[in-house]
């Protein structure tokens, strides 16, 4: 599966996902048209090669087409695929996902809040073959610092979804049970300087529900540094790490930025239309 996804079956559903943060951001530079998209390709290699097999090399690509409805609504799907450079057999596409979404309005004086609806459809093969999975739907809201009292280029922005599957069977086919129920939250700042360089982080905290009523909680965070090219060009190079959010005694927090276990380190390059 993707060396660089965002929290599993999240990065293709929670439909505000940290590592395409300044790609949204982007995506409104195109001109203006009723179709918008963007085509990303994204090489990802763990930040530390211990020489002990466990090393992550990968390429994803992830593909989104948009159309806009109205002013304030739109629509869009998206879909990518992930190759895995050391073990072929771990190759698989992502879920399908679409979703319906209100463009930002004015809540009060300091933030602007929209909201967004999505379907997922079970085109990747562990969700097919092993999850047994039907569909996902999901819900939730977003939410920005008012431009005007920020720094001008200065970004902040949030989201809450949650996410209901379908599976026609409780227990995977390889044994563990099904993800009922997830929620992610995320938090995502970006500043964009004249000379089309930008900087952003990000921080996604998921928590899935079993089947069984089994909660887990993980989380990634995410910095990278971009320069966009052209209107329909930019560049990208950052550093990812995530995983569960407690460690293995389940009880001190294994949240941090750097872990020489998990982080992975990233080019990437989006091409917008």
């Amino acid at each position: 599966m993707a060396l660089r996804s965002i929290l599993g079956f999240l990065v293709t559903l929670s439909l505000a996902a940290p590592a395409l943060a300044n790609t949204s951001k982007k995506e409104a530079k195109a001109p203006p048209s009723s179709w918008s998209g963007f085509v990303n390709v994204s090489r990802s290699t763990s930040l530390y090669d211990f020489q002990d097999g466990t090393k992550r090399d990968g390429i994803d690509y992830m593909g989104r087409v948009s159309y806009r409805i109205s002013e304030n609504y739109s629509t869009r799907a998206q879909i990518g695929y992930s190759q895995d450079l050391i073990d072929y057999e771990n190759d698989d596409v992502s879920n399908l996902s679409f979703n319906f979404s209100r463009a930002a309005v004015s809540v009060g004086k300091y933030l602007k809040g929209g909201y967004l609806l999505g379907l997922g459809l079970p085109t990747s093969r562990d969700a097919s073959k092993f999850q047994s999975l039907q569909a996902s739907v999901s819900g939730g809201v977003t939410a920005a610092i008012n431009p005007d009292l920020l720094l001008t280029g200065f970004s902040i922005s949030g989201s809450a979804i949650f996410v209901r599957n379908f599976h026609q069977y409780i227990t995977r086919a390889d044994g563990p049970v099904n993800t009922e129920y997830a929620a992610n939250q995320s938090l995502s700042f970006a500043y964009n300087f004249s000379s089309g360089v930008y900087i952003s982080a990000s921080f996604a905290y998921v928590s899935v529900f079993s089947y069984q009523n089994v909660m887990r909680n993980s989380f990634e965070i995410s910095q990278d540094i971009g320069y966009q090219v052209h209107d329909h060009l930019s560049l990208s190079v950052g550093h990812t790490n995530g995983g569960s959010a407690l460690k293995a005694n389940g009880t001190d927090s294994n949240i941090q930025i750097l872990n020489e276990n998990d982080s992975t380190v990233y080019a990437s390059a989006t091409v917008l239309f």
